[in-house]
């Protein structure tokens, strides 16, 4: 099942909009419909905590931290990203593919 946090869909109109990749109609429009496809999670106070410690250990951004730790407090075993570590095991839980990489 995909899943995608709060923060990934604000990142996503930031992007389109920013860029200027779409409007903001549409890019409020593809947000909905990633809102009614797609299991959306959210925050909180631990994951802010696991988000610091993941910063610590593993040197991502806070912010690429908190999306790390997203899937792993949702047992995602894959986390795609085309601008984190391809192939790094983070805890042991949960490995970063960059989908453009082919293997």
């Amino acid at each position: 099942m995909i899943t995608l946090s709060t923060q990934v869909l604000g990142e996503l109109y930031n992007v389109l909009t920013r860029r200027k990749m779409t409007s903001r109609d549409e890019a409020r429009k593809i947000i909905i419909g990633l809102i009614e496809n797609f299991r959306i999670v959210n925050h909180n106070e631990f994951s802010v905590l696991s988000a610091i410690e993941i910063n610590m250990n593993y040197g991502y951004s806070y912010w690429d931290s908190m999306i790390i730790v997203s899937a792993m407090e949702n047992d995602c075993r894959y986390l795609y990203s085309e601008d984190m570590q391809s192939n790094q095991t983070i805890n042991g839980k949960l490995t970063i593919i960059n989908p453009y990489i082919l293997k």
